[in-house]
């Protein structure tokens, strides 16, 4: 630590600096708080502790490259501002504040300690390993950005990884620069890898060694020893996992090492899903086995070739055995890269990039001659990877510039990038024709006989729809931006540059002709300097050609300034206009005219301006981003809202409310359009799809229904119909609400239903009311059919009921006792007394001959269901929470409350295999209906998939892959219909999601 500063408090700009809060070689930090009275963080670094200027400047150089990045990625440490005092021999940045270790976002000046990871350390504090894995992958996230970019932080420890409103940032930025071997050797001991920092590589090292004191409590130095406790801990299963991240993370070898966070991200969000890094590794380990194998087998083969008939004989066997290997080594090869590919499509559905996330699972798809890998997992996340329902016109292909129907809506014009554009006809909705030479399309006229744009030069164009041909072009020069046609179709308005005057020009021209008749120069505001440079950045006009709204720029990056301008074009005069510090972007006008919209980034607010007087209002609340695309229904009634981002927003014009967000685009929208026949919305991408949307609702079947849990139920119960069209919920108290799984609408509610058992087909409901009778009714006939003899006199001791397979005989569980009921008439068939606390639940073998329960004296019972006689019993060696067949009744698979899935021998109920889970917590298990796949829940909202075939885990489901981990529901059921073409998953929180595919 170098000497106290002689340097007095410096003066900085609208801050004022209350206290030094921390020091380092080359700089000091203080607690400041500004004009407006915020708390912030402002770092001064002084040039006199450098010995040359070159790395002063380098570190000033890396701020300005970071500010790009902080500007956009809420992940990193906001910068919100870089200046510097070449007199006073420093340079300053102004920083977000961490939070204070012992009151959080509640700052007081004089007692205020920045909340730091070390902190935790210092206090003993040993966080659990899921919170270690949630601030690894957030700080992953971040540090992947900069490796993205080519910089580098370079001295990555726990001291400086500060906590901001609970999440974890990469603090002193200083240190972030451009990535080379170059550069002065900055870092700590223990924290930097032999070959030194400056690296993606380091940083990861450094990242390691960091969640290695977080995971284990241990300091750096003593990598890698595990805790002393570890046999003790509960959560040592987790611990080992991450350790495997961690291990690879610091090896000294930097082939060996992950090569930067992007690398390690992939491993973290695999642990985060609940999927095993560990057997990942083994197989890539049993990889390289049998690819030495397959050498050894080779060389062997080469010797027996020159021998007698043995050595022959011999040959052949290695050579098969070689065969094997490499068979072998191809299926575990073809086995990881499935895996991985569902990894990527899982996370890229996390990140809400849909489009990402098909590219992944399409490359799992099997080659012509390969056998499919794929199972039930692969076609759940191609349906939340589809997207909202919508026609696909296009799905990939060059970037759309501009989509637009024709004025009858019988034909969709979609223009590319590359110069071409394809008529599609509306009512079969397939192309009919392909138009090339349009630069710029603006729209058909206003009798649909022409399309108008630029060609290759930027010149004023139309084209025969009919034919294609190139018809009229003007000769007037310039680079012209088509904006609007008139209702008429005889006027045609454009923006054009380089003519006459540095902005540009509104021009308004004849149809006819496609000569100019009236132009105005747009200039920049009144405020403007002379030194100032105003340029065209974007325009739209009315539809009746009376007014338009042009947005200019002055400035470039962050130093940039717009203004935007409200112009009378039958006047030619300036109506009103503004500036703002941020981008006017998403310009539009309403289908009357009457009123003009454009998106202000700053505030994120949309603003609404009358065209008369230019007065504006806040419309909707936009967001904040890059959102470039604002398109108002005919009606006017509503917009829909785009930019970079993969999602459509639709919004209500009336109240600003926005009423659905439309994911499935594989980029941004570019341009979107409503037809004129009925209001239907078609958008463009940045990846070249053109989606026809059949809904302007998100899509239901890939969100939860939001309701409440029942107020004295322990558990969420479900039924599946057998056809995958109706679901089932107990979430109120002794009500079954129905729903229509395609849409999610509710069908009705069944009250008195204290169990319910099973929905058929044919619509038929069967249930345990809450007297402890059985009914039945078909959901469409009000006739109720109940047995005349109840089937328990304890209703209130009821713990669980179970359907035959057949439906002729009921399962009825009670803490003291088991019994079989014929479904009929409700008569006891089998009761077998069963004084060990059993759970009440039971699991029926597929032929329905007998049925397991199981209690917490750790053991389970096969029970015959003719005569209740037991044919098997079986010590579990935990209690066991959950059990099902397996559609074969070959194996039983029985979730404990040790965290583990016991898989055993369907009739003998003999342990075969252990399968570890995510949660020790309530875990339902159920076996895919064509037997080769098994589904685990678990409470951290993600469904585990093994593989039948050897139990190797395949993927994790993320239910709500758009939730915060803290935020997704415990699963309590699984269901598939009988076909197994839907899965339906119920949370503690009473909601549901249901998969088709």
């Amino acid at each position: 630590m170098p000497p106290p500063s002689p340097h007095a408090p410096p003066d900085i700009p609208d801050y004022e600096l209350l206290r030094q809060v921390g020091r380092g070689s080359y700089g000091d930090v203080w607690l400041a708080r500004s004009v407006t009275g915020l708390y912030r963080a402002v770092k001064i670094v002084w040039r006199s502790r450098f010995e040359e200027a070159h790395p002063y400047e380098r570190e000033f150089s890396g701020l300005r490259a970071f500010a790009r990045i902080s500007i956009t990625e809420s992940r990193q440490l906001a910068l919100l501002h870089v200046g510097r005092n070449d007199l006073a021999g420093f340079f300053y940045y102004v920083m977000e504040l961490a939070d204070d270790a012992e009151r959080g976002r509640d700052i007081d000046p004089e007692r205020y300690t920045p909340l730091t990871l070390k902190r935790f350390r210092e206090r003993g504090h040993r966080l659990p390993i899921a919170t270690v894995v949630t601030h690894a992958i957030e700080l992953a996230r971040a540090l992947s950005t900069l490796h993205g970019r080519g910089l580098v932080h370079r001295d990555i420890k726990p001291s400086n990884i500060i906590l901001v409103d609970g999440q974890p940032k990469l603090a002193d930025i200083g240190l972030i620069t451009a990535a080379t071997s170059a550069m002065t050797f900055v870092g700590t001991e223990g924290f930097v890898p032999p070959e030194g920092p400056g690296t993606p590589a380091a940083d990861v090292f450094s990242f390691g060694k960091l969640l290695y004191e977080l995971a284990t409590g241990r300091d750096r130095q003593d990598f890698p020893q595990l805790p002393q406790d570890f046999a003790a801990r509960d959560d040592r299963r987790e611990l080992m996992e991450l350790n495997e991240v961690i291990l690879r993370a610091c090896e000294p070898e930097i082939k060996q090492r992950y090569a930067d966070a992007g690398a390690m991200l992939e491993d973290l969000l695999l642990l985060h899903a609940g999927r095993s890094v560990r057997r990942l590794r083994l197989t890539e380990r049993g990889l390289a086995r049998a690819r030495r194998a397959a050498v050894l087998l080779l060389v062997l083969s080469t010797v027996a070739a020159g021998g007698v008939f043995l050595e022959r004989q011999r040959a052949e066997r290695e050579s098969a055995g070689r065969r094997s290997a490499e068979a072998q080594r191809d299926l575990l090869l073809r086995q990881n890269l499935y895996a991985a590919r569902l990894a990527r499509a899982q996370r890229a559905l996390e990140l809400g990039d849909l489009g990402r996330a098909r590219l992944a699972l399409g490359a799992a798809e099997p080659d012509p001659g390969e056998t499919d890998l794929r199972g039930f997992e692969w076609y759940a996340l191609m349906a939340d990877a589809s997207g909202d329902p919508a026609s696909i016109l296009r799905d990939v292909g060059p970037a759309v510039r501009r989509v637009c129907f024709s004025p009858d809506g019988s034909q969709l014009a979609v223009g590319d990038v590359d110069f071409v554009v394809t008529l599609f006809d509306t009512a079969t909705r397939t192309p009919k024709q392909r138009i090339t030479g349009i630069h710029r399309l603006t729209g058909f006229s206003a009798d649909g006989r022409w399309l108008l744009g630029t060609d290759p030069n930027y010149r004023l164009s139309r084209w025969s729809v009919a034919n294609g041909n190139l018809d009229l072009a003007s000769q007037c020069g310039g680079v012209n931006r088509p904006l609007q046609t008139s209702p008429t179709g005889n006027r045609l308005a454009t923006f054009t540059d380089g003519i006459d005057h540095p902005a540009g020009n509104l021009r308004i021209w004849d149809f006819d002709t496609l000569s100019e008749v009236s132009r105005m120069p747009v200039t920049g505001p009144v405020s403007a300097t002379q030194a100032e440079v105003w340029q065209f950045y974007r325009a739209a006009i009315a539809p009746d050609l009376r007014h338009a709204v042009v947005v200019l720029i002055a400035g470039v990056d962050r130093q940039a300034r717009w203004s935007w301008q409200l112009i009378d074009l039958e006047t030619l005069s300036v109506v009103n206009g503004g500036e703002s510090p941020a981008a006017l972007t998403a310009i539009a006008f309403e289908p009357d005219g009457k009123h003009f919209a454009f998106l202000d980034t700053g505030t994120g607010m949309i603003q609404l301006g009358d065209s008369a007087t230019g007065t504006l209002r806040e419309l909707a609340n936009g967001g904040r981003g890059s959102l470039a695309h604002l398109v108002f229904s005919p009606d006017g009634q509503r917009f829909a809202l785009g930019g970079v981002f993969p999602t459509v927003r639709i919004g209500d014009t009336a109240t600003g409310e926005m009423s659905a967000v439309l994911r499935g685009h594989a980029g941004g929208m570019n341009d979107a359009t409503w037809s004129p026949l009925d209001g239907s919305l078609v958008t463009g991408g940045t990846a070249g799809d053109v989606r026809w949307w059949s809904s302007l609702a998100t899509r239901p079947r890939a969100e939860f229904m939001p309701q409440g849990r029942p107020q004295n139920a322990t558990n969420v119960r479900m039924l599946l119909g057998d056809a995958g069209r109706r679901l089932g919920l107990i979430l109120e108290d002794d009500k079954l609400q129905l729903f229509n799984t395609n849409a999610m609408d509710p069908l009705g509610v069944i009250d008195d239903v204290r169990w319910p058992l099973r929905l058929t087909a044919a619509g038929e409901l069967w249930w345990v009311d809450t007297e402890g009778r059985l009914r039945r009714k078909f959901l469409h006939e009000t006739t109720v059919s109940v047995a005349p003899r109840a089937l328990t006199n304890r209703p209130g001791l009821l713990l669980g009921c179970n359907l035959s397979p057949d439906g002729k005989a009921v399962f009825v569980g009670q803490s003291d006792e088991i019994s079989l009921h014929d479904a009929d008439t409700g008569i006891a068939l089998v009761t077998v007394a069963y004084p060990r606390n059993s759970s009440g639940e039971a699991a029926f073998s597929p032929d329905g001959r007998s049925f397991v329960t199981f209690n917490s004296d750790l053991q389970l019972h096969r029970w015959d269901t003719t005569t209740g006689s037991a044919l098997a019993i079986a010590a579990t060696g935990a209690e066991a929470i959950d059990a099902t067949f397996s559609p074969d009744g070959s194996l039983l698979a029985v979730t404990t409350n040790y965290g583990e899935v016991e898989i055993r021998d369907g009739a003998s109920l003999a342990l075969l295999q252990r399968l570890p889970v995510t949660s020790a917590s309530i875990s339902p298990v159920v076996f895919s209906p064509d037997g080769l796949r098994l589904l685990i829940g678990a409470s951290s909202g993600t469904v585990q998939v093994f593989s039948t075939a050897d139990w190797r885990e395949v993927t994790s489901l993320v239910i709500d892959v758009l939730a915060r981990p803290e935020q997704r529901d415990q699963i309590t059921q699984l269901r598939f219909n009988q076909r197994g073409d839907t899965l339906a998953v119920a949370t503690e929180g009473g909601r549901a999601k249901v998969w088709h595919w």
